[in-house]
């Protein structure tokens, strides 16, 4: 289906209306961007603009945003495609503590339902990343301990005609291409384009089967204008399909194998396989209501399908031969170690040494209303002029997830899975929908040179969970959530600015295994620096924040180390999280190349503040002592970026490190993930006004390195990767 998508795309591209339309662009206030209003902002997010995604054509959102402090990753197969990202101490683990927006709607499979769900849009359509996190994310929902991303997804062009071509090939027979066509006519504005991503991808099964990447999309937009003039008002359609079929795994290595060939797969892992398909359906309304005012309602439905075929187990479930316990001590059962490597046949070890692959079936829907209402007042005292800028926002959001999971035992024979005749068995069948009211509102009262703005976030969430498996899970529950901030900012200088804040936070994380609404609830404290001169082509920026957790959750995940109960959440009890991010940029003149310098910085400490019995896999099963560390938060990451602009040409350099982690918390049976860094290359080359050339290598020095030890053995960063692109206007 989608490769005749993208044949239609081809056709609009070379047939496209060549009518030239007056422009009537509604601009509702910007919070971003790299000028001197950014000393006067106070908090507000971080982005990652165009040109740094352009550069270094990311089409990995994990490597993108390392470019951002206060964020880390945990890698899970090199390639992008399962996020795994956490914003200030929270558990990076598929995401599932942050909010993931598209263009300022929720953009996850069932954000409320299934926060865990794996899930990120692609960035062949992504124009910008904007990071929420502390005080600037309070307003957004559902979870705001942690933060939120927003992909700002491809724009429509103001003004003018736009087709290009673009592709990209390297490593690991890896290429991507991408064609978009955006113009005018006489009713409005459109932009239609379409990518489609393969790869071969970087490791290697033992027998030879693939580990092909494959990932499509085409998007669609076209922008009616109602009204001209200076209230102009239009109407925005949004449509967008992508799928994606990938061979990747869950399957890690044991620590000896990883040291001889970290890019090795065993054999059970050769039918690992994930096919998804996501429907995007958006209406999206703006008036100009007055000189500054702006309402822009949106009304979306997203579908999203996935089948996620993999290894799952041993048919013997003793915790000696469990995958996890296998690959951290394989000498302690050399046998079955040998049956999942495809050395030695199941057979050698009776029924026990079948295996047992899973057939994880989700379907999902994401719905809603959203508005919002923005403005700018000013009030003229004897004493000066008080700026005011209220906004309110409504969402009246339901989502839904529904988990259809089946098994089949398999065995090892000859080095590789042979299917047995036994019956497929049903392992979980469940539904859970959520149905969600927001209303958030904050004002920001501008004084001579003080900020101050006060928000506060209210939720009404109505979870209804039904189990067909087992009835006595069935649960239904409402819950409230009231989350308030106030923030204060000064201008002590032209070029210096402070400020601090405080707010609530609450991410709202679904049902217990007893149908109780599990909430995490912190109080968020930052202080707040900025620097900037211009003139020394100079900018700094820190922030000290502390997180206060009244009660810390987890989320049940196969990726977490759980083996049942999937979507279940779990408390934590109290937990302190401190730490310090910023960035440094400077830029010189060297004749006439520019030369940038750059580093952006997080320190964090993440640590239990009680004392518990953990029954999460995510924690470790056991006793967590105050002071333990929470699983794969680096303590310090930081990366340094050198780059050169002359003429035509644009290049940068950049060094990112993390220090180490653990993969739980729990001290006995804990692994420790040695730190590591690597160094990416990226340039580009303006032949001409239409012509541009691109070149990037990753990970330089082909640096050998671990990410991450869950959920059932070892993984590897990527390679040293090389890539070379062009892009064409026409």
């Amino acid at each position: 289906m989608i490769l005749n998508l993208i044949q239609i795309t081809f056709i609009c591209i070379f047939f496209s209306g060549q009518a030239l339309a007056e422009e009537n662009t509604l601009r509702p206030i910007v919070i971003f961007g790299d000028s001197t209003d950014q000393v006067d902002r106070g908090f507000t997010g971080q982005t990652i603009n165009e040109k740094k995604l352009d550069l270094y054509q990311y089409t990995d959102v994990n490597r993108a945003l390392k470019q951002v402090s206060g964020v880390y990753v945990r890698e899970e197969d090199g390639l992008g495609l399962r996020p795994n990202i956490g914003l200030r101490g929270t558990n990076p683990d598929r995401s599932k503590k942050i909010v993931f927006l598209e263009d300022d709607i929720l953009i996850g499979p069932a954000p409320y339902s299934a926060p865990a769900a794996y899930y990120t849009p692609n960035m062949n359509h992504v124009d910008r990343l904007d990071v929420y996190k502390g005080f600037s994310a309070t307003g957004i929902g559902p979870n705001s301990v942690g933060g939120a991303i927003n992909y700002v997804s491809s724009q429509i062009p103001e003004g003018k005609n736009l087709n290009t071509a673009s592709l990209n090939f390297g490593s690991f027979n890896t290429w991507n291409g991408k064609l978009s066509s955006a113009g005018h006519t006489k009713f409005g504005s459109y932009l239609i384009e379409g990518s489609h991503l393969f790869s071969e991808g970087f490791k290697r099964i033992d027998g030879g089967s693939n580990t092909d990447v494959s990932k499509s999309e085409i998007l669609a937009k076209y922008r009616f204008d109602l009204v001209k003039g200076d209230r102009p008002q239009n109407i925005e359609v949004r449509l967008g399909y992508s799928e994606e079929d990938s061979n990747e795994t869950y399957l890690g290595l044991s620590n000896e194998d990883f040291k001889t060939s970290p890019f090795r797969r065993y054999s059970a892992s050769a039918l690992d396989n994930m096919t998804w398909d996501h429907q995007k359906y958006q209406l999206k309304h703006t008036i100009q209501v007055s000189e500054t005012g702006l309402i822009e309602t949106s009304a979306y439905r997203h579908n999203f399908s996935r089948t996620w075929n993999r290894l799952d187990r041993f048919r013997d479930t003793s915790t000696t031969r469990s995958l996890s316990n296998l690959l951290n001590n394989p000498t302690a059962d050399s046998l079955f170690y040998s049956i999942l490597v495809g050395e030695t046949d199941s057979a050698a070890a009776g029924s026990n040494g079948e295996l047992i692959l899973a057939n994880n079936k989700r379907d999902f829907f994401s719905q809603g209303l959203q508005s919002k209402y923005s403005d700018e007042y000013s009030l003229n005292l004897k004493s000066g002029v008080l700026k005011i800028e209220p906004e309110v926002f409504l969402r009246a959001h339901q989502d839904q997830i529904f988990r259809d999971q089946t098994s089949n035992n398999y065995e090892m024979f000859d080095g590789k899975l042979e299917a047995l005749g036994d019956p497929t068995q049903i392992t979980n069948s469940e539904k859970q929908t959520t149905l969600a009211y927001t209303l958030s509102s904050s004002t920001k009262f501008s004084y001579k040179s003080y900020i101050i703005t006060p928000v506060i976030r209210i939720e009404s969430v109505d979870y209804d969970f039904k189990n067909d498996l087992d009835s006595t899970k069935n649960a239904n529950r409402t819950d409230y959530a009231y989350i308030p901030g106030i923030s204060f900012f000064k201008r002590i200088s032209p070029y210096f600015s402070m400020g601090t804040s405080y707010n609530r936070a609450a991410s709202l994380a679904g049902l217990s295994a007893s149908g109780d609404e599990v909430k995490e609830t912190a109080d968020n404290y930052e202080l707040l620096f900025k620097y900037l001169n211009q003139d020394l082509l100079l900018q700094m920026d820190s922030t000290l924040f502390f997180t206060d957790y009244q009660n810390i959750t987890g989320t049940c995940t196969v990726s977490g180390g759980c083996t049942s109960g999937s979507g279940e959440a779990f408390n934590g009890g109290k937990a302190n999280i401190y730490g310090i991010e910023g960035g440094i940029t400077k830029g010189f003149y060297i004749g006439a190349v520019y030369i940038p310098l750059g580093l952006n910085f997080t320190y964090l400490n993440a640590k239990f503040n009680s004392n518990f019995t953990s029954a999460s896999p995510e924690w470790g099963q056991g006793a967590v002592k105050k002071g333990d560390p929470l699983p794969y938060i680096p303590e310090l990451q930081y990366t340094l970026s050198a780059g050169a602009t002359y003429k035509k040409l644009t290049a940068e350099l950049s060094l990112t490190s993390q220090s180490e982690v653990f993969d739980q918390s729990v001290e006995a049976g804990r692994i420790k993930i040695e730190d590591f860094q690597f160094i990416d290359l990226a340039a580009n080359y303006q032949i001409s006004e239409k012509l541009k050339t691109s070149f990037k290598v990753s990970n330089l020095f082909d640096k050998e390195y671990v990410v991450a030890a869950r959920p059932f053995g070892l993984r590897p960063g990527m390679p040293q990767a090389l890539q070379i692109g062009i892009k064409y206007i026409f």
